[in-house]
């Protein structure tokens, strides 16, 4: 090979990549168009699933999470998507479902363990973010998920200080539509008679268990397991009593009854 061709095929290489796209700007694209099954295709043929644009630095769970497509952020975080990745704002997956309302999306990034309490370069937690756009059934499952109400942003607010502050917006999701909400449950007993004796011999006076339950497209328990960390002193199979005595609303995805998961706080308070 002479000179002159060796001197076209460089250029020729260096043509062909700036003109080819890079297969993490082709999965970018197949998230934005929420092509599932490209996108499936694409990871599965080595796309980089933790690449990110250069103009927000977002990775493609964060995208999928901005568009609301739970599909898709199932399948990216079984491709082993970083869940607390940061974009060029300090923001991640979880802040972005969070600040677009996306319900059932947050859900699923607290069960991929997605960090709650990382704050962006506003010093505004996922809560706050809750706070701030109004909603409401974000903020409860945030709370009971033990995310920190005691975080300050950078004009020294944590997330309860701004919810007095905006109250009228929180208040405003009741009026909302059914599109994306969890079950509902409609307690109609006296949690107080249900305090586990064991418990009260041992002068304790206040416990939360947090339950797992699966609701199906009825309202009719289909399962409930005890996921927080063991109480003892009766209060596990005491949660359970009460969960099964609990009638629920079902849970809604796009305004239809669907099966679904939720996490329950049966909080005993002995006065």
């Amino acid at each position: 090979m002479n000179h002159n061709q060796l001197i076209k095929l460089i250029v020729t290489c260096l043509f062909l990549s700036f003109c080819t796209p890079s297969s993490s700007s082709v999965l970018r694209k197949a998230i934005n168009s929420q092509d599932v099954p490209k996108v499936k295709g694409l990871v599965r043929n080595g796309a980089n699933v933790n690449s990110k644009d250069q103009d927000l630095g977002w990775n493609a769970l964060m995208t999928a999470s901005d568009l609301g497509n739970l599909e898709l952020v199932e399948f990216l975080l079984e491709s082993k998507a970083e869940v607390n990745a940061l974009d060029h704002n300090g923001a991640t997956a979880l802040i972005i479902a969070c600040m677009n309302g996306h319900l059932l999306i947050v859900d699923k990034l607290i069960s991929a363990k997605a960090n709650l309490d990382i704050v962006d370069n506003k010093g505004y937690s996922a809560l706050m973010y809750s706070v701030l756009y109004g909603y409401k059934y974000i903020y409860e499952l945030l709370i009971i998920s033990n995310a920190n109400t005691e975080l300050k942003s950078k004009d020294l607010k944590t997330a309860r200080v701004l919810l007095k502050e905006k109250m009228g917006l929180i208040k405003l999701e009741t009026n909302r539509s059914i599109k994306d909400s969890p079950p509902i449950p409609i307690i109609e007993i006296n949690l107080k008679k249900f305090f586990p004796e064991e418990a009260k011999k041992a002068n304790i006076t206040n416990k939360t268990v947090i339950v797992l339950v699966g609701i199906d497209e009825y309202g009719n328990l289909d399962f409930s397991e005890v996921i927080s960390e063991r109480a003892g002193y009766g209060f596990e199979e005491t949660a359970i009593e009460i969960v099964n005595k609990i009638r629920f609303l079902p849970g809604y995805q796009n305004n239809k009854p669907v099966k679904m998961k939720h996490r329950i706080p049966i909080n005993f308070i002995l006065d």
